[in-house]
């Protein structure tokens, strides 16, 4: 009895938790992020690094496209203020773990996803198709 408990045991972890090569989707990249806080938040950095390089390359080609348009530097003050909104709030999302060392993670993980955010709107907004 004490084997099939441990067997059954065994089975429920492994079927929820996909294995590596495994045919299931990552929603995410930084689902991958994982194991102790150092390893984490490594990781996590580097997410957050592509995702800004993304964000900036979908920047860059919305300026260039609105190359000619007066309003493109309202774009360029949009996208300043956004920077600072972006990081004071995931700073105050941070601060909310103020002492704890998953602060860093909850920080890096609210830049991520408000950058993926961002990108999506500029997408919606400058690089629609005409």
């Amino acid at each position: 009895m004490r084997y099939f408990l441990v067997c059954i045991l065994g089975l429920t972890v492994f079927a929820q938790h996909p294995q590596k090569n495994s045919d299931q989707p990552v929603k995410n990249e930084e689902d991958n992020c994982c194991c102790t806080t150092y390893d984490t938040n490594i990781c996590l950095l580097k997410v957050q690094g592509k995702v800004d390089q993304e964000l900036n390359q979908t920047y860059q080609s919305a300026l260039k496209r609105w190359n000619e348009d007066p309003n493109r530097e309202e774009l360029r003050q949009a996208e300043r203020a956004w920077v600072s909104y972006r990081d004071a709030s995931c700073k105050a999302e941070g601060d909310l773990y103020k002492g704890g060392t998953i602060m860093p993670s909850i920080e890096m993980h609210c830049i991520i996803r408000l950058t993926r955010q961002r990108m999506a709107e500029i997408k919606d907004a400058y690089l629609f198709e005409r």
